[in-house]
């Protein structure tokens, strides 16, 4: 017994399984704890084996050490696995979790967790440190938010796996009241005392063993359920990633995503089922931050989803609300006008005689432009979906000034008769008002019908004058061949 606890004499140990190895630890105000494992088929599987087995020698303190040592660890390891926990538990998707869980939104690193959430409080206390958080129902500052607070935490996987002693104040009674203990006892053993009071500290060591064996137990189970089924989630973020209409939110959430492809290449199967046997060593706690990294991305990719819904509802509701009160007021105005007898509409017969003042544009060349841009904002929104009309303004207000403005230009262009429409027709007749009134709407109606006239006029007349410049060089060319023939 006393050949194998000596492998475990050094002041500084880790519990593995199977443990056989050199270790360290440094009993100042705070404990570096590193540790590097090596397995052994002849050593007791773990801390419970030991006791099991009654294997524990109180005139050694290399198993008062090991416990000091597991000790130590054992508090970060459980803050982070509830941590963990939690977050997989959390979903912005569910609402009855907002009020559960709120808080977790803001990202802290888990290593900050602990004076968060003090272990002494009920979930209702631990709630009340939390009421300046954002919530989650905030939609509008979301995006800007995490960029500006939490970036660089969420693209960057947080490396801090070795954990150093809390303070008193963080501590729980019974891990205080676990050390005081053992280092009792360890300055019993020091001074000789452990031969006269073997007894009483063999109850003592088995006492906290029992104790932190039952905490290992807890650990073990809570790693295995909450570690394995998170490495499932990413055919669901994949779904949620792929349900992203809008394209910058889209392209958003990929990033998130490409991340979590990117950390999960690290959890294989092997890996897990090798750390399965020690939730203390530092590839397990590397493995829980990996994972934790993983539910951050998961919970803004849900955020961004949530986003994106909201997007689309919200231009729904705004185009529709739009086009019903653009079609009232069309419908209305005409009617109110002529029943207060302040305008009596007439069909004009010919355009001259309603030209507007100080543009001297027919008025209806403006309506009939801004019927066809209204009657694209239709088309577009029953053809396309939601995701394509991602400025809702731009289709709203600037389509119609887009049309107008267009159309009052292609009138000036055809009565200054740069543009002939037909041949041997005089300007001014109904057929010609109709057809200009017809190009006005396809002019407001459509950009692929705008861009072929105005490049038909272009290139026209940029031809014609590229012909002037020819026919100049053709006749500059003649000039001179006839003066080197008359010398």
């Amino acid at each position: 017994m006393q050949e194998k606890l000596d492998a475990l004499s050094s002041p500084h140990s880790a519990l593995n399984g199977k443990i056989q190895q050199e270790n360290s630890v440094e009993l100042e105000s705070t404990f570096k704890i590193s540790t590097s494992t090596k397995t052994d088929v002849d050593e007791p599987r773990n801390l419970i084996d030991l006791i099991s087995e009654n294997r524990t020698d109180v005139t050694n303190l290399s198993f008062v050490n090991l416990l000091r040592s597991i000790l130590i660890k054992l508090r970060p390891a459980e803050e982070a696995l509830i941590y963990l926990t939690q977050l997989c538990e959390y979903s912005v998707l569910r609402k009855r979790h907002s009020h559960e869980f709120k808080g977790l939104v803001s990202m802290q690193p888990f290593k900050n967790f602990s004076s968060r959430f003090p272990s002494n409080l009920s979930n209702k206390k631990r709630l009340s440190y939390l009421e300046d958080e954002p919530k989650i129902s905030r939609y509008k500052s979301l995006i800007s938010k995490y960029k500006e607070e939490d970036s660089d935490k969420l693209l960057t996987p947080t490396s801090s796996y070795e954990y150093s002693l809390l303070s008193d104040c963080e501590l729980s009674s019974l891990d205080k009241r676990c050390l005081n203990e053992l280092t009792t006892i360890s300055n019993d053993i020091s001074n000789n005392h452990a031969p006269q009071n073997s007894l009483n500290l063999q109850e003592r060591i088995n006492s906290i063993a029992d104790d932190v064996s039952l905490r290992l137990e807890n650990l073990n189970y809570l790693y295995n359920s909450a570690v394995r089924p998170a490495i499932s989630k990413k055919a669901l973020i994949q779904n949620m990633v792929v349900h992203i209409g809008h394209k910058e939110l889209n392209a958003e959430a990929k990033c998130h995503l490409s991340n979590i492809n990117h950390l999960a290449n690290d959890l294989s199967a092997s890996w897990l089922k090798s750390l399965a046997l020690d939730v203390l060593c530092h590839e397990a706690q590397a493995a829980i931050g990996t994972m934790i990294e993983i539910e951050r991305h998961r919970i803004y990719i849900e955020k961004l989803l949530l986003l994106d819904r909201k997007r689309h509802h919200q231009t729904l509701l705004y185009v529709s609300f739009y086009l019903l009160l653009t079609i009232s007021l069309c419908i209305a105005t005409p009617i109110i006008l002529k029943v207060n007898n302040v305008w009596a509409p007439q069909v004009p017969t010919e355009l001259n005689e309603t030209l507007l003042p100080i543009i001297g544009i027919p008025w209806p060349v403006i309506v009939w432009s801004f019927i066809g841009s209204f009657a694209a904002t239709i088309h577009r929104f029953n053809s396309k979906p939601v995701y394509e009309f991602k400025d809702a303004v731009k289709w709203m207000f600037t389509r119609h000034i887009q049309g107008v403005v267009l159309s009052s230009a292609f009138y000036l262009v055809l009565i200054s008769g740069l543009f002939l429409l037909t041949e041997g027709q005089q300007s001014g007749s109904n057929l010609e008002n109709e057809v200009i009134l017809v190009l006005c709407f396809l002019i407001g109606f459509s950009d692929r019908f705008v861009n072929s006239v105005f490049d038909a006029l272009v290139n026209k007349y940029s031809m014609s004058t590229g012909n002037e410049k020819s026919s100049e060089e053709s006749m500059s060319v003649n000039d001179k061949s006839r003066e080197e023939a008359m010398h």
